[in-house]
């Protein structure tokens, strides 16, 4: 019971701050990867309640976050001992709406081969806070993270290709 306590009361901690402190684009960065850092190779439903609180379409959150168990499950990821490397981020406008491309650049503990994790957010500011509209994921072999330059034109690229 005192566990089951604990636990429940964790993730309401972590889904207030999720929802509430993403005032930045460096902020919702590090909530992301806190969220990851909660993940367990299972389909447990407050992982996936956390994961979902971050994003506005919540059966677009439920197929990123399967894609994302499922491939950890595969690739052997610990998720609770995985390493922040960098956020790195670009905003821009469109239509009025104020908009942020995303890569969380994450350093695996894996029992496979695969030593690096980005994760590609196009967000959409609402209100205060900003949410996830779409995500790709990236698995590497390559013990280098994700270079700065390469990570900046990706950015631009989300911009162009994901935002219409």
């Amino acid at each position: 019971m005192k566990k089951s306590l604990i636990i429940l009361a964790t993730v309401v901690v972590m889904n207030f701050t999720a929802c509430y402190s993403q005032s930045t684009p460096e902020s919702f960065g590090n909530n992301l990867f806190a969220t990851l850092k909660t993940f367990s190779n299972s389909n447990e439903q407050s992982s996936y309640d956390q994961f979902s609180a971050d994003f506005l379409q919540k059966d677009y959150a439920n197929g990123c976050y399967k894609e994302i168990i499922s491939k950890g499950i595969e690739k052997g990821v610990d998720w609770s001992k995985i390493q922040f490397i960098k956020y790195y981020h670009k905003e821009f406008q469109k239509n009025g709406k104020k908009y942020s491309s995303g890569v969380l650049s994450v350093k695996l503990s894996a029992k496979s081969d695969y030593k690096n994790f980005a994760f590609y957010t196009l967000n959409i500011q609402v209100g205060q806070s900003y949410y996830v509209l779409k995500c790709n994921d990236k698995w590497s072999r390559d013990t280098n993270p994700i270079p700065d330059d390469r990570a900046r034109s990706v950015l631009d690229n989300i911009a162009k290709d994901w935002v219409q």
